[in-house]
């Protein structure tokens, strides 16, 4: 035996090994794309679609049974180690795919407390299978590039029918795949909703069935995008007739595109308001305020064919729609005295007061608000940045008031239901990062904010866009991106809240969660009006008159049968609960007796600067306290120490029965029973219905000549019609 012949033997067999071992690695490696499981694309999705990286699962912040993956897999990377790495590698057995913890939990071969979630003769576990015995590796051959669903609208006939919906994905390799059987799918009624729970075995799609009338969206998610799709069933069987007695405003882009919707939907329309409706609302809508009973009545009475017009236009010239508006943004952008000092508030709210009366851009006064510098006291402008609490609060606050965005759901993990990541967040946090938020509003030289998965100062991003360098003055770079014409979210923002304000509702609902995932309910109108926003200097005016124009708004809030349940689609007019200022000040004008604080007498409720003056009555009636933003009026109406308040507190009670109140000076002047009842209905709820005025001049004609026994009728008729909740809506 020749020495060291069987150590060179078994070095030449090791060295074959390798070569073998490494042989099939370079070749796994060079494999094309499609005949190998892809981790990014294909098994991320798998987790998705049966919900291990749901946020109740192993999506959750601490994950589950010490198991964690990303929510909704939006770190492919970490996911990948968390499978392959975590758990001394016991998760995955390459030896042996069938030992792999990833297929005996989930396939339920030993207990796991998620259930059954794999079976065993299933798709998803044949890949998820397949892709241990390639190795377990993540290769990154492809990216998606481009998601279609497939009908994105599908009108259906009637309930009980179904739409058949694929889904194709297109990568940056040009391949395209139907990954219908991998896309998570989640009805936002799933009682109206259901959805077939296997994936489809063929290219038809997968079966969606309606099981109520009207619009309902499901969404769509395949890795990180999301689809809309939107499933209708008429709210009629039969079509509503609508003629040209039924079709004001036909030719007006706003009524024509909501007569589309109504149209698909069978909804037919209530009537226009009378004149005694229309001036009460558009009054309040416009000044807070109500009309008064000469101003109705002149109204009324004038037969001019653009009376409704000409009333708005000189309603949006008053001083009164500033300061009524400025009320909106100031409860909008939470201008609190307690964070910015009354002086602080008081300027902030007066610039604000000033830019709406001159009608100024809108995005001028935005693109102010985000840049300017100064002593706060002094100037409005810069009390959005003393605003906000922290970098996070103000990168919360600009998108939320500027892009209709709620971008702090990616604060602590990407978007669930949009495209926003927590570069985003943390780069947009990091633009406000610099600026020092005292009394004086100044610029630092440094500043940041730590992005909390690299640990580091995160990068200025301005959202969705690009990152920006230190050499770039940030928040001028993104207030330029913000509020230039191309912009796709400010102008869209900023109509949908005006729509809000003026129709009871946005049309994208709430109106600072605009996503792909909450589409507006009339995607045309919202896209044109946004788009005559910018066309005309964004001014608030301008959108706001052309809404108060339309046909949509001045149709009655009385109800047919068939329109009862729509809420939504404009058939009929909303009602609205008044904001506890504009009822305040209804009662103080109705009565003749102001509202007092402990300071005393107030003037008009509506242009106070200072929203923590105490004054009980106004929280008693609703008042935003403004440290959330109370853009989404609730049904205020409802609350019972409100209700209480009105019916036996002194704020009613006492002013109706006050001997120098309005209504004992009216009582004693020379007009007879009937024209006290109408000036009393004219105060407060507009001339009423034949019907109803007929039975209270039954009831006048039943009354003693006995003084007191009058006064006491009309006080109890006032007390009546201002307890009502006619009285504190806007019908």
């Amino acid at each position: 035996m020749v020495p060291g012949k069987n150590n060179r033997q078994v070095s030449r067999t090791c060295w074959i090994l390798a070569w073998a071992v490494l042989s099939h690695v370079f070749l796994a490696a060079a494999a094309p794309s499609a005949e190998r499981v892809d981790f990014d694309t294909e098994i991320i999705p798998l987790l998705t679609r049966h919900g291990c990286n749901a946020g109740s699962c192993h999506g959750a912040a601490i994950g589950r049974g010490g198991f964690k993956l990303s929510l909704l897999g939006s770190d492919a990377a970490a996911d990948h180690d968390a499978i392959v790495r975590h758990l001394g590698g016991r998760r995955v057995n390459l030896a042996d795919a069938d030992e792999s913890l990833v297929l005996r939990k989930p396939a339920e071969r030993i207990e796991h407390e998620g259930g059954l979630v794999l079976d065993e003769a299933s798709a998803a576990f044949a890949l998820l299978r397949r892709w241990i015995d390639e190795g377990a590796r993540r290769h990154r051959d492809r990216k998606l590039t481009n998601l279609v669903v497939t009908p994105p609208h599908k009108m259906l006939a009637a309930k009980g029918e179904s739409a058949l919906v694929r889904v194709v994905a297109t990568f940056d390799s040009d391949e395209t795949r139907d990954v219908t059987a991998w896309t998570v799918f989640r009805a936002a009624d799933p009682e109206a909703v259901s959805i077939e729970e296997s994936p489809p075995d063929d290219q038809h799609g997968l079966r969606m069935t309606v099981h109520r009338r009207g619009v309902h969206v499901v969404i769509a998610r395949y890795l990180d995008r999301v689809m809309p799709i939107r499933l209708t069933v008429p709210m009629r069987a039969e079509p509503a007739e609508h003629g040209d007695d039924d079709r004001p405003g036909a030719g007006n882009p706003i009524d024509d595109l909501i007569y589309r919707q109504l149209e698909e939907l069978n909804l037919p329309v209530s009537p226009q308001a009378d004149d005694w409706m229309f001036i009460r609302r558009v009054t309040l809508d416009l000044t807070g305020r109500l009309p008064s009973a000469a101003e109705a009545r002149r109204y009324a009475q004038s037969d001019a064919p653009e009376k409704r017009s000409a009333l708005v236009r000189r309603l949006l010239d008053s001083d009164a729609f500033a300061d009524y508006w400025a009320l909106k943004w100031a409860n909008q952008l939470g201008i609190d005295s307690k964070q910015l000092q009354v002086e602080g508030a008081d300027a902030y709210h007066r610039w604000i007061v000033q830019r709406l009366r001159n009608d100024a851009p809108m995005n001028e006064t935005a693109h102010m608000m985000l840049t300017s510098t100064g002593d706060g006291f002094l100037h409005g402008a810069v009390n959005f940045i003393r605003s906000g609490s922290s970098p996070g609060d103000l990168a919360e606050s600009a998108s939320r008031t500027f892009m209709g965005v709620r971008l702090q759901c990616a604060n602590c993990h990407d978007h669930p239901l949009d495209h926003w990541k927590q570069d985003d967040y943390h780069g947009l946090a990091a633009i406000f990062a610099r600026v020092q938020r005292a009394r004086v509003v100044t610029v630092l030289e440094r500043g940041d904010v730590t992005h909390p998965v690299t640990g580091m100062p995160a990068v200025r991003r301005i959202p969705g866009d690009r990152y920006l360098d230190d050499s770039v003055d940030a928040r001028v770079a993104l207030a330029d991106w913000l509020t230039s014409n191309e912009n796709p979210y400010f102008a869209r923002a900023t109509v949908n809240r005006i729509w809000q304000q003026l129709m009871g509702r946005g049309l994208v609902d709430p109106v600072d969660d605009i996503r792909t995932t909450n589409p507006p309910t009339h995607p045309r109108l919202l896209q044109w009006l946004a788009d005559d926003f910018v066309a005309h200097g964004f001014r608030v005016k301008r959108t706001v008159e052309l809404i108060c124009n339309s046909a949509a708004y001045g149709r009655s809030s009385v109800t047919s049968p068939e329109n009862e349940p729509d809420d939504t689609f404009y058939s009929r007019a909303l009602v609205r609960p008044l904001e506890a200022e504009v009822l305040a000040d209804a009662i103080s004008d109705i009565t003749g007796i102001p509202l007092r604080a402990k300071t005393g007498a107030l003037p008009r409720t509506i242009t106070l600067t200072d929203n923590r003056i105490d004054v009980p009555s106004l929280d008693v009636l609703g008042r935003c306290d403004r440290e959330d933003s109370c853009e989404q009026r609730g049904d205020s109406t409802a609350s019972l120490a409100r209700a209480l308040h009105l019916v036996n507190g002194d704020l009613i009670n006492g002013r109706v029965s006050a001997p120098d109140g309005r209504l004992h000076q009216l009582l004693g002047s020379e007009k007879d029973n009937h024209e006290v009842l109408d000036e009393i209905f004219l105060w407060t709820l507009g001339m009423p219905a034949a019907s109803e005025s007929n039975h209270w001049r039954r009831q006048l004609a039943q009354l003693e000549s006995d003084p007191t026994e009058r006064t006491e009728f009309f006080e109890d008729l006032l007390w009546g019609l201002m307890t009502s909740r006619s009285f504190a809506t806007n019908r």
